[in-house]
């Protein structure tokens, strides 16, 4: 029910092309070398406890509760496909996690979905941020100094107050297909996973308006920063 990527690629070449380009696609050890330097010293100063923290998202495949075969194969795909579209969200300790669904059930945020190779289910989960934050949460080392405040960024912010989810800006929708055979679609997201190192997004992400003026034997600037798209 879990498979790799390229299997994917064989009907949804676009989205894969995408994909291979994302931070998700580059997540693990084996194709992110800063992550795999990160992962050695946690290791080698915490021990496997503080190792397997970081892997969980960084390689999710290997905490879904799949045969190990399968987890060997898939595992330095980062986050793959079926990350998302093989799984629902469950609670687990408190926190949301992923749950692979039996019966090869891809999910996603259609409801007229008709593929023929696979089965399919509309997910209401997929395009919601609780979803994204599953891993793009809070986290503090165990000093108390938080290292990630993606999740509390984003629920303090203005955009979370009006209802704009991580997904709407950082995988735009944009005309396309699915598949060869699907329909066209208006909004089809895009999987390149923009982020703040995407030269798309800072483009347009805030004014700076800088002004100057001398007083005395001084310069005296004056630095106006607007928020435009940053979440």
């Amino acid at each position: 029910d879990v498979r790799n990527a390229s299997d994917c690629s064989e009907c949804h070449s676009k989205i894969y092309a995408q994909w291979k380009t994302s931070r998700h696609a580059l997540s693990g050890a084996q194709t992110n070398p800063l992550f795999a330097k990160m992962v050695a010293w946690a290791l080698k100063s915490k021990g496997a406890e503080a190792g397997h923290s970081c892997k969980r998202c960084h390689e999710p495949i290997r905490f879904l509760n799949l045969p190990s075969a399968t987890v060997e194969q898939i595992a330095n795909e980062g986050v793959t496909c079926d990350v998302c579209h093989a799984t629902r969200l469950v609670a687990e300790n408190g926190q949301t996690w992923f749950e692979v669904v039996a019966g090869n059930i891809k999910f996603g945020p259609f409801k007229d979905a008709l593929p023929i190779v696979h089965n399919f289910e509309f997910s209401p989960q997929i395009s919601k941020s609780i979803f994204c934050l599953s891993c793009h949460s809070n986290s503090d080392n165990p000093h108390g100094v938080t290292f990630c405040s993606t999740g509390e960024e984003w629920q303090t912010s203005s955009f979370a107050k009006s209802g704009v989810t991580c997904q709407d800006c950082h995988m735009p929708g944009m005309e396309g297909k699915v598949a060869p055979l699907g329909k066209m679609r208006e909004q089809l997201h895009s999987h390149v996973f923009y982020g703040g190192y995407s030269q798309e997004m800072l483009n347009d992400c805030a004014e700076i308006n800088v002004q100057a003026k001398r007083v005395g034997n001084s310069v005296q600037v004056e630095i106006t920063i607007k928020n435009h798209t940053v979440g």
